[in-house]
């Protein structure tokens, strides 16, 4: 089954606030914490709420006549995690339009009870004060703070819940993997940095080849034994009520069958512009290594000794930030203490004890990627070190490179 359509989508117009072109910036992805300043709103049906009130809080100011805000809105409507009261959402109209025609705008972008609707002429000047330096900004402009009110950061124009979760619960640190999370159809929150391996599945109960490939995997040892999380997302917007008789006929209780609107859009960001026109191979998965980074992405039917042998056997080691090629102590140099952490591990394996080192340290002591920590890695973690000691420069996988 293969699904197109998505390019005019991804390329509708954005509207931007003041002139020129704008966008995404450095800027408005800042992940720096400012200092707590509350911020008191009133909704269109008279309730107050403040940020810092002991919930993480996301602020979307936006206008009805933007495609991005109603999009945005929709989306976090439609949402499961947005009705388990553990964030705050509140959208602020900045063009100061009526309640009426704000309560019409909730009613258009899904009605949900649990989004504040609010308007005030003060709105628009509120949102600039928060992208100060900007001459233009695309809508929405979104405001995250945690619940003690302290300002987590700022993005601008579509984003999903995903996204808008993560950067709530505090995981919207640039540099580090990007968090998805998924909620299931039987109530259960999962991510993809769930400390396991994890294949996403989307795909509809329609395609035949979503439904052997889901079918093998409910059969497979290493999912029923939870050794990789396994996550189907359907993009076809289909009832819960579907997607729980879909499970029943193609999949087990260790796999987490899911449904949100958003799903069809959240698939087609992984994968290049140039399908945008030739669509995609039914089901697109999704892989994660153990600390939430994506590897891979695959098209149509994969048996499940495949995707075993992705997330299992030639998934990538998660080796920390800290731990760099050859810096086993991660004391974030490579030199002599790093060689001869490796030298008694392997005298100790020399002599029957068991393997000291940690599945990163191996993986960070094979600097000659040999695939086997060994003497000859130590060799060179010396020569480096006394290279470097004599005043050279660079890194140890320059080094190695240049011989």
């Amino acid at each position: 089954m293969r699904h197109s359509g998505f390019a005019a989508l991804l390329t509708a117009a954005a509207l931007v606030f003041g002139s020129g072109a704008a966008g995404l910036t450095e800027s408005s992805s800042a992940v720096e914490v400012y200092a707590a300043e509350t911020y008191t709103f009133t909704d269109i049906d008279g309730n107050t709420v403040t940020t810092g009130s002991g919930k993480p809080t996301a602020v979307v100011f936006g206008r009805p006549g933007c495609w991005n805000s109603r999009q945005t809105l929709t989306y976090l409507a439609q949402t499961s995690w947005i009705s388990q009261s553990e964030v705050t959402v509140i959208y602020a109209d900045t063009d100061g339009n009526t309640a009426e025609d704000v309560r019409t705008f909730r009613e258009e972008t899904g009605g949900c009870e649990y989004i504040h609707y609010c308007t005030d002429p003060s709105y628009n000047s509120l949102m600039w004060s928060f992208v100060k330096g900007e001459y233009t900004v695309t809508c929405p402009v979104i405001v995250y703070f945690d619940g003690e009110g302290n300002q987590l950061g700022v993005t601008q124009a579509l984003q999903m819940p995903n996204d808008i979760y993560a950067a709530l619960m505090g995981n919207n640190d640039t540099d580090s993997a990007k968090n998805y999370y998924f909620n299931d159809i039987d109530g259960n929150m999962v991510s993809t940095a769930n400390g396991k391996p994890t294949a996403v599945v989307f795909g509809s109960p329609t395609c035949g080849n979503a439904r052997m490939t889901l079918s093998e995997l409910s059969e497979a040892d290493w999912v029923k034994n939870g050794d990789a999380a396994i996550i189907y997302a359907d993009y076809d917007e289909d009832s819960a009520e579907t997607v729980a008789q879909f499970k029943s006929e193609v999949g087990c209780e260790e796999m987490h069958f899911c449904v949100e609107s958003f799903y069809l859009n959240l698939m087609w960001s992984f994968v290049d512009e140039q399908y945008y026109e030739t669509g995609i191979l039914c089901p697109l998965i999704v892989y994660f290594d153990a600390a939430g980074n994506q590897f891979d992405v695959t098209q149509g039917y994969q048996a499940a000794d495949d995707i075993r042998e992705k997330l299992l056997g030639s998934a990538p080691l998660v080796i920390s930030t800290d731990e760099k090629l050859g810096d086993l102590d991660s004391d974030g140099a490579v030199n002599a203490s790093d060689a001869a952490d490796l030298l008694i591990a392997l005298a100790k394996m020399g002599a029957g004890e068991d393997n000291p080192l940690t599945a990163a340290q191996q993986k960070s002591a094979d600097v000659d990627g040999s695939g086997v920590a060994d003497a000859a890695d130590a060799t060179l973690i010396l020569q480096y070190a006394a290279y470097f000691g004599a005043g050279g420069s660079g890194s140890l996988e320059e080094f190695i490179k240049q011989g």
